[in-house]
């Protein structure tokens, strides 16, 4: 009875102190959660991380604006989620990134406030020659690049710069992608794999990058898909072929207004862009120019390419290259200024069983060994609606259909060929159909026929001023007459209204418009029946000028 006496006390003491223990735990917590309240590893902005290379720290609590990451590395690797958007503050971040997740990437800001300006804040991610430096594997869709200076990566494959590998949709904008290399291809920037669906390359500048073997600056491969839109692909170098752009093997390419520009090649291919192996692109809008060692554009091996209102001027190698089994569209481009002295076709060539329409061009200023203007064999062309002119070399200026291997195909139709140094066009081979073409002015005959088992039909074209009319019979609804243009000494080709082309042509395989979009046929000569004209160009009756004078206009 005692022993039980002395243990309920006991029992009491350890009871109380049990209480004692817990509320000073549940107290310390309390404390705890209290203190931990600001430095919470959750965002300060909902999705949105900072990093300062110059005050930042690489710890689990950083990435908020107060207390930023100090690399771009470990804010991806270890703070970012799926869906966020990373910030870094101006300065050079020497690191190599890969991206597995869909992230934004934004340079430009300045670290105090936060605020924007790409130029002002530059932010440089510097491979330091130790590989890509931006890297996006699957896992990484959706993801955006904006705003960074990419440099001095180098790689022994594929992508210098920044490199695409099988991810369906990233953008790269408000870039600029400079100094880089690969020992194979895209020195600048390369997009790889069918999975890559849909990449955008927007505003920017894409320069001085090189690779050993296709685009120095950029390259789409096996199967890629990919819009190049508003951007300056500059100064960049490929061992093989497309110095500036390559499309290869099954890519598909949107290349519009773009600059592309003094891009080079040490081999084969186009400077400026290549398109190759079973590739589809088309070209629209862009100046491409002073680009060497193959020219401004390069179609080859089974590629499909419209190329529509751009400015093709002063490439080494010729305007536009197309071959082996190609097939081309190139529509209302300004064409002028380039050379290929060493294979002919100064503003275009189309060779080796292409398919091509050439419409609504002006084609002019162009020199070449043989075929200034345009140079062509063993191919199916449609040639109508353009301008070519003032073309020069020692053979064929304006277009010249060499004797080739196989048979060439040509339909030239509502031309005006005008002022070239020799020949308005000259034929070795083939089968050729002249319509509707005003031949003016050129340096030897209209039409040129230098071997004799050429077939060259004419009728309904007009001769006038050139050194000798034709080599072929002119045909039936030639004229030999002065067309009577606008103003011939300053390029203005249009018919003046009592020119002897209007209402002269033949509306047998005629366009149905003009060089400047023009319906045709019009009846130019207000007789009742609307006939096509000769030339590049339909005369419109209609075109009245009202003089227009305000006085006393306003208070």
């Amino acid at each position: 009875m005692k022993n039980l006496e002395l243990a309920q006390p006991n029992r009491r003491v350890r009871v109380t102190q049990l209480g004692i223990t817990v509320g000073l735990a549940l107290l310390f917590l309390v404390v705890l959660l209290w203190g931990l309240r600001g430095i919470t590893p959750a965002h300060a902005d909902p999705g949105v991380l900072y990093v300062d290379g110059a005050t930042g720290q690489d710890i689990v609590t950083c990435g908020t604006s107060g207390t930023p990451c100090r690399t771009i590395s470990y804010t991806l690797n270890s703070r970012a989620s799926g869906g966020d958007t990373i910030r870094a503050a101006q300065g050079v971040y020497t690191e190599n990134l890969t991206i597995g997740i869909s992230v934004t990437l934004e340079g430009g800001y300045e670290a105090s406030g936060w605020t924007r300006s790409i130029i002002q804040h530059e932010t440089i991610v510097d491979g330091s020659s130790s590989g890509t430096v931006i890297l996006l594997v699957p896992g990484s869709n959706g993801s955006v690049l904006d705003g960074f200076t990419v440099r001095n990566g180098q790689t022994a494959e594929n992508g210098g710069g920044i490199y695409v590998l099988a991810v369906a949709q990233v953008t790269i904008q408000n870039c600029t992608v400079i100094s880089n290399s690969a020992n194979k291809s895209g020195g600048g920037i390369g997009v790889w794999w069918p999975e890559a669906t849909s990449v955008v390359i927007r505003d920017t500048r894409v320069l001085s990058n090189a690779a050993s073997e296709y685009g120095g600056g950029i390259e789409m491969s096996n199967g890629a898909v990919a819009t190049i839109v508003g951007s300056d692909i500059v100064s960049n170098t490929a061992g093989d072929a497309g110095g500036g752009i390559s499309v290869d093997n099954g890519s598909t390419a949107t290349i519009t207004g773009n600059h592309v520009l003094s891009n080079t090649t040490n081999g084969w291919g186009s400077g400026g862009i290549l398109v190759t192996d079973n590739a589809l692109a088309t070209i629209h809008s862009n100046e491409i120019g002073w680009n060497t060692g193959g020219g401004g554009i390069r179609v080859n091996a089974g590629s499909v390419v419209t190329v529509t209102a751009n400015h093709i001027h002063a490439n080494e190698g010729g305007g536009l290259d197309a071959g082996l089994h190609s097939t081309v569209g190139v529509y209302s481009n300004t064409i002028a200024n380039n050379e290929n002295m060493v294979y002919g076709g100064g503003g275009l060539r189309l060779t080796d069983h292409v398919t091509a329409t050439v419409d609504g061009n002006v084609i002019v200023n162009n020199g070449a060994s043989s075929g200034g203007g345009i140079a062509m064999d063993d191919s199916v062309v449609t040639i109508t609606n353009n301008v070519i002119a003032s073309n020069y070399g020692p053979d064929g200026d304006g277009i010249i259909v060499w004797d080739g291997s196989g048979v060439a195909d040509v339909n030239l139709i509502n031309n005006t060929i005008i002022s070239n140094a020799t020949d308005g066009i000259c034929v070795g081979d083939g089968a050729v159909l002249a319509r509707n073409n005003i031949f003016y002015g050129n340096g030897g005959a209209g039409i040129c026929k230098y071997k004799p088992g050429a077939i060259v039909t004419s009728d309904h074209n007009a001769f006038w001023n050139n050194v000798r009319v034709s080599d072929v019979p002119t045909g039936t609804g030639s004229i030999l007459a002065d067309p009577l243009f606008v103003d011939t000494a300053n390029g203005d080709y249009h018919l003046l209204a009592d020119s002897p082309c209007i209402d002269a042509g033949t509306g047998t395989n005629a366009p149905l418009i003009d060089f400047e979009g023009d319906a045709r046929p019009l009846d130019g000569d207000l007789d009742g029946t609307p006939v096509v004209d000769i030339g590049a160009d339909e005369f419109k009756p209609y075109q009245i000028y009202l003089p227009l004078t305000l006085r006393n206009v306003g208070s």
